[in-house]
C-alpha cells in the first residue's frame, strides 16, 4: 500500500509537470501542494515504521515477557489508523495513506477536468 501510494504521488507529480510553468492556475495550485503532500507522506511512513517496530517488539522483545492481547491489539489499531483514516480535505490534513490516495485521486480528477 505504501509503495503504491508512493508511485501514485510520483506519477501525479510527473503529470502536473507536463503542464510546464505556463499551466493554468488550477494546475499550478495543485503543483504547489506537492511538497506538502510529500512531507505528510514522509511523516506517515515514519509513523508506519514506528508502529510496525512496536508490534514486532511486543512479539519479541528479547526478554520473553508476556504481552497482553490488549497491548498487541492497541499497537495494531494504531497502525491501522495510520493506513486507513479517511477525511481528506486539504493537503495539510492528510493523516493516513488512504487519505493521501484519495486526495491525489480527487486532485488528479480536478486537474483533468479542464482537459476534457
Amino acid at each position: 500500500l505504501v509503495q503504491g501510494a508512493e508511485a501514485f504521488l510520483d506519477g501525479y507529480h510527473a503529470f502536473l509537470l507536463l503542464a510546464g510553468k505556463t499551466g493554468a492556475y488550477e494546475v499550478r495550485s495543485l503543483r504547489d501542494e506537492i511538497p506538502t503532500l510529500s512531507n505528510r507522506f514522509e511523516a506517515l511512513k515514519q509513523t508506519i515504521r514506528s508502529s510496525l517496530e512496536a508490534i514486532i517488539l511486543l512479539l519479541d522483545d528479547g526478554k520473553n515477557r508476556q504481552i497482553t492481547f490488549h497491548q498487541w491489539l492497541t499497537a495494531c489499531q494504531q497502525l491501522q489508523s495510520s493506513l486507513q483514516a479517511l477525511n481528506p480535505k486539504e493537503a495539510e490534513q492528510v493523516r493516513s495513506v488512504h487519505e493521501l490516495i484519495f486526495a491525489l485521486h480527487w486532485r488528479f480528477v480536478d486537474a483533468l477536468a479542464p482537459i476534457t
